[in-house]
């Protein structure tokens, strides 16, 4: 081999060659992102409408319905969602993967224009939103003020400092803010004194306004000079505001037009209202572990590395503590960035402990050290040259992407073994320990190693054609194995006999012939080719026997696959969960509040509990919580982050099942349980409990029977919990129903009397009041508005501009009380209502199995389908894509055997180690409880590649030994004995290097054990029917074929 030769007359070349590919691949180590799983660029858009005091119906009708239908004709949209809420409405836009995000942004923004005039004039320009993945923040930050700084002044600085400082550390998206409370001066109107001086609120809103100015009152020219004159009316106390008149006009009884001055006798505001300095209502709560607290979440840009960005976060809070000793702390409660390091860690131990299992078995078999250093050359140099791969390509250290270099550890030595063991197998032949010898046991297996490590790569290539979520997700273990994979071949072909070449002690112990290694390896080899060899001549003497066997073990293989479970993704423990928690209908932020503190400290009793942070309502300053988020009082979140594994070894499920009985004992609270680990979290989706099925259809009242019905059915399937629809309908709301005739008679429009219940019961901001800096909300409204009853309301006098009098509203309309819609759902333009719950002690699959057997006899009527969602329907589109994949990767593995062997039978006697593998799967699985997920698939994959290779090593020597003139048996006996070693050889190191990713437990161990426990079990069974059906298959058929002899 040219290769090889000039290998061994260049040493000192070809060792700089790889000693720079390994400190290039150092430099790139250090460089390279930490994530915990790949950037998912998952194509979506989401387009924001506001149209403030507008019902979800209405919103449904005037808004979403006219944006769905034009950006129904965006060009490679996969799925429309909307969701119509009062005030808002959001359309989110799923898009083919690989869809040009930027092109796609401007076809919205073009269809967005075309309808634009359609929409109500009250409407706000719709709003793109691109998707980032990171919707959850990376760290949560509680804030503790001083014992000198008032609650105010501490709010003020996280507001305007720390708030801004944490924004411009690299890589921070935002920082939001939650459990603040925002200051106001109230003016609360006392209704009695409001109705018995015939006043409206909207009179003393532009009193307010009229009044709260500094007014320019032009130039005046004294001593040749100009001096500007200006009225100050601006409000420099409280006092003042009770001080502003309300004026009435003459000769009119108890009416009056609002912002306009009369020349009655005035009413003052302080005759009417009390004006107080307090905070709004409504705002938002946040506890750290019980106890009041601000707290941030601060949310990272896309592509940026988490972990770095962690760092850097807690450097700067560290920094700021120290900056405002005395004044406040800042301690970070809750960050991704533990999980990652400790994930990325324990992948790291499990490669280096793989490795050092194989050099156990390279140095058991080979009893010799220099031999076994030489062959485990292969694993620095590929991994650290497999990182600079990775720079130039982009991808991220991630439990992906390091989960395939350590799955391949121990198959990096396996081109070394077979080389290594054959130059060794020419030298203790005979043959003089020369570079000669060296090159020609080389040249020997040279087409061979590198067909296998074709088949080992080729197998990845369908992977890349894959869409979805599962080709995101594999795409980098397929590319990192496959980097490590060919610098191995590179490493096995020049340096490895380089080194040999190298090995003077070595060469002189090979000179004297077949001098054993060390007594117990030269005991172990024959007594291994003892038992191989009765076995064979067994197994060639009773053929039909041996091939009924395989049979039945195929057979039992598929009944187990079959009865196995199926899920997309395990559930990987973050050690952390999330309850959403919801108070009865119509239930101040007070009262909820007071259900979540007794939550809390059923929490904060369990021993494996570290911390609990609460959030209830919403910062109204923070737009993305305006827009994006609910704005119910009664509906707060509760993170729990567990304690570290050495301190508590339960998982978060387990917590969960712990503490169940005692949550669900809390009166008159809905308590949903939410792991943020799931589908959603890869998908940058709101946490929620995950959807199972879709009812859609055009009637609502239709759509919640029907959910219904199918609740009643399913909640009987084994290992649901927590069912729930997306139908909410259980706020209390009070109905205004007008007597159109009677208002049309008085001349009021339904916004007239809208905006003054309104102004009365919500209140209104005419004008704000300067405090040094800051501008503080003034806001008029009733008194006790919000505890105000219906018939007092109904007392509520409006103004009547067509008759210049006030009208009390019962004169015009009366106030009905019933359930209220809080939010409308479509998909692809039709209605719908999802159907949702938690899966806990078996597999999806199984669970939607049971699911289509209990509705399987459901009457839908015309028009109304049902349907399964979310992590049901990804995973049905993802293993579909799998399966093709896997046919494929087969047939190129086919390929590259029929090339190399220029054969179009011998491929197909080396291709049977395949499904004998997925029998070594099945049992691999069904014993230890793992079901069929994307690592499963994704396993199988790389066992197509895999498991050809020592079918590769024992039929290309036999075809050897047949060129070389031996009879067909003879030629089977020996080539498969020659090619014995190495084959128990490689699949040890490849079996042991993945054994400590199949028991480690810890973070992420669920996502690695099921990928290694596919390879090592499939690779096991495949290696010991190999062994034996391999040679009796390939006698059986070139004996039928009469073909005694093989040419070359």
């Amino acid at each position: 081999m040219q290769l090889t030769h000039q290998a061994l007359k260049r040493p000192i070349a070809v060792a700089m060659i790889f000693l720079a590919l390994g400190l290039l691949g150092f430099l790139s180590w250090q460089r390279l992102p930490l994530e915990l799983m790949p950037s998912l660029n998952y194509p979506q858009l989401t387009v924001v409408t506001n149209c403030e005091n507008v019902a979800p119906l209405e919103m449904e009708a005037l808004v979403t319905k006219t944006l769905e239908s034009a950006l129904g004709t965006v060009s490679r949209v996969r799925q429309i969602n909307s969701i119509s809420r009062e005030g808002v409405s959001l359309i989110t836009l799923d898009f083919d993967w690989g869809a040009n995000m930027n092109y796609a942004s401007l076809d919205v923004r073009e269809k967005l224009d075309q309808v634009r005039d359609l929409l109500p004039k009250e409407a706000t320009t719709p709003m793109i939103v691109r998707f980032d993945p990171a919707t959850l923040p990376v760290a949560t930050l509680a804030v503790k003020g001083g014992p000198n700084l008032a609650f105010d002044d501490l709010q003020d600085l996280v507001s305007n400092v720390i708030k801004r400082e944490l924004e411009r550390v690299p890589g921070v998206a935002s920082a939001r803010l939650s459990g603040a409370q925002e200051r106001e001066i109230r003016v609360a109107v006392d209704p009695g004194r409001l109705v018995g001086q015939r006043f409206s609120l909207g009179a003393l809103n532009d009193a307010l306004k009229e009044s709260n100015i500094n007014y320019p009152g032009g130039k005046i020219v004294q001593h040749n000079q100009e001096i500007r004159l200006r009225v100050l009316g601006e409000f420099k106390k409280l006092e003042d505001l009770g001080k502003v008149g309300v004026s009435r006009f003459r000769g009119r009884e108890g009416g009056m037009h609002r912002g306009q001055a009369g020349g009655g006798a005035p009413a003052f505001i302080r005759d009417m209202a009390e004006v107080t300095d307090t905070y709004k209502e409504d705002q938002s709560v946040a506890r750290l572990n019980g106890k009041p607290s601000l707290i941030l979440g601060i949310f990272k840009m896309a592509d940026t590395n988490t972990v770095q960005v962690v760092d850097r976060i807690k450097e700067r809070v560290n920094g700021l503590n120290k900056e405002y000793k005395g004044k406040l702390s800042l301690m970070v409660a809750q960050d991704q960035g533990r999980f990652v390091q400790q994930a990325i860690y324990q992948l790291e131990e499990a490669a280096v402990l793989g490795g050092l299992l194989s050099f156990g078995v390279l140095l058991g078999f080979l009893a010799s050290l220099p031999s076994a250093l030489i062959i485990m050359t292969a694993i620095p140099i590929s991994v650290l040259a497999t990182f600079s791969l990775m720079y130039l390509a982009g991808i991220s250290l991630n439990m992906m992407s390091l989960g395939g270099l350590a799955l391949g550890v121990g198959m990096l030595v396996d081109n070394g073994v077979v080389v290594l063991e054959n130059v060794k197998r020419h030298q203790e032949s005979g043959e003089a320990a020369s570079d000669a010898a060296i090159v020609r046991g080389t040249d020997e297996v040279k087409l061979a190693v590198t067909a296998s490590t074709l088949a080992h790569i080729v197998v990845f290539i369908p992977v890349v054609f894959v869409k979805g979520l599962a080709g995101q997700f594999l795409y980098q273990v397929g590319l990192t194995i496959s980097f490590s994979l060919l610098i191995s071949l590179g490493v096995a072909l020049i340096l490895n006999p380089m080194l040999v070449s190298l090995g003077r002690g070595e060469r002189r112990a090979a000179e004297a012939p077949g001098k054993p290694r060390g007594a117990w390896a030269a005991a172990l080899k024959e007594r291994m080719d003892g038992i191989y060899n009765r076995g064979l001549h067994g197994a060639l003497a009773n053929r039909g026997l041996v091939f009924l066997g395989a049979g039945v073990v195929m057979a039992l293989g598929l009944l187990i696959i079959l009865s196995l479970g199926r899920e997309l993704l395990p559930a990987l423990d973050q050690r952390e969960f999330l309850l959403r928690v919801t108070a009865p209908p119509n239930s101040t932020i007070e009262a909820a509040s007071e259900r979540l503190r007794s939550i809390e400290d059923l929490l904060l009793a369990h021993p494996g509990v570290e911390t609990v942070i609460t959030q209830l309502g919403y910062n109204p300053k923070e737009q993305y919580e305006k827009v994006l988020e609910e704005k119910e009082a009664r509906v707060g979140t509760v993170m729990i982050t567990l304690k570290p594994q050495r301190e508590w070894r339960g998982s978060a499920s387990a917590a969960v099942r712990e503490l169940r009985p005692q949550l669900e004992r809390v009166p008159e609270t809905r308590i949903e349980y939410i792991f943020p680990q799931s589908l959603g979290q890869w998908l940058g989706q709101k946490p929620q409990v995950p959807e199972l099925l879709t009812v859609k259809g055009p009637e609502l009242e239709v759509l919640e029977r029907l959910s219904q019905e199918v609740m009643g059915r399913i909640g009987k399937v084994k290992g649901l919990q927590d069912l729930e629809t997306g139908l909410r309908k259980e706020s209390q709301e009070s109905r205004v129903v007008l007597d159109r005739e009677r208002a049309a008679a008085f001349g009021l429009s339904v916004k007239e009397i809208g905006e003054t219940l309104k102004y009365a019961i919500q209140g209104e901001v005419p004008t704000q009041f300067r405090q040094a800096d800051k501008d503080i909300d003034i806001r008029v409204q009733l008194s006790g508005a919000r505890k105000q009853s219906l018939p007092d309301l109904e007392k509520l006098f409006i103004y009547s501009k067509v008759l210049r009098a006030d009208i009390p509203l019962q004169e015009v309309a009366r106030i009905d009380t019933g359930p209220g819609l809080v939010e409308v759902h479509r998909r692809d333009q039709e209605r719908l209502v999802a159907v949702r719950g938690n899966v806990a002690g078996r597999s999806l699959g199984e669970v939607q199995g049971d699911i289509a057997t209990e509705l399987a006899t459901l009457n839908l009527p015309p028009g109304y389908t049902l349907t399964q969602g979310g992590e049901a329907a990804e995973m049905g589109r993802s293993f579909s894509a799998l399966f093709w994949a896997l046919l494929l990767s087969v047939l190129l593995v086919y390929m590259i055997l029929a090339g190399q062997f220029e054969s179009l039978l011998h491929p197909f006697i080396i291709l049977l180690a395949v499904p004998f593998s997925l029998t070594g799967v099945a049992l691999a699985l069904g014993l230890t409880g793992w079901g069929i997920s994307l690592g499963v698939y994704f396993g199988a994959i790389m066992l197509g590649g895999i498991v050809v290779n020592n079918s590769i090593l024992l039929i290309d020597y036999t075809n050897t030994m047949r060129r070389r003139g031996y009879g067909l048996e003879e030629a089977v006996v020996m080539g498969s004995r020659a090619r014995l070693r190495p084959i128990i050889m490689t699949t040890l190191t490849t079996c042991l290097g993945l054994v400590p990713l199949v028991l480690a437990r810890g973070e992420g161990a669920e996502l690695r054990a099921p990928l290694a426990l596919t390879v090592l079990g499939g690779l096991i069974a495949s290696t010991f029917l190999t062994l034996i059906l391999v040679p009796l298959l390939y006698y059986w058929i070139e004996e039928k074929l009469g073909r005694r002899r093989i040419s070359d």
